[in-house]
């Protein structure tokens, strides 16, 4: 019966390291894409201010960038824009 105990304990143990490993691969590839475009939109008087900011691992700076759209504009469009202005700067 010894036997059986320590073989049942072993295969526990394993499977219980196996899901850790995994489970910790997981967490860093979601770390690793978690880097994304953030946005903050501020209401001002004739448009919105967009507040565009990111972190550049890189240099290890955050930056901020302002755009401003103005109420004769359509705001999705915009914000289309500003997104692939920004793709291409970085």
């Amino acid at each position: 019966m010894n036997f059986i105990t320590r073989w049942f304990n072993r295969k526990v143990k394993n499977a219980l390291a196996e899901e850790c490993i995994i489970r910790e691969k997981a967490a860093d590839s979601s770390r690793l894409n978690s880097n994304g475009m953030n946005f903050s939109a501020h209401k001002a008087n004739g448009g919105f201010i967009i507040e565009y900011h990111y972190y550049d691992r890189h240099r290890d700076r955050s930056e901020n960038k302002l755009h401003i759209v103005t109420d004769d504009r359509d705001l999705g469009e915009e914000l289309g824009k500003i997104i692939s202005f920004e793709t291409l700067r970085s």
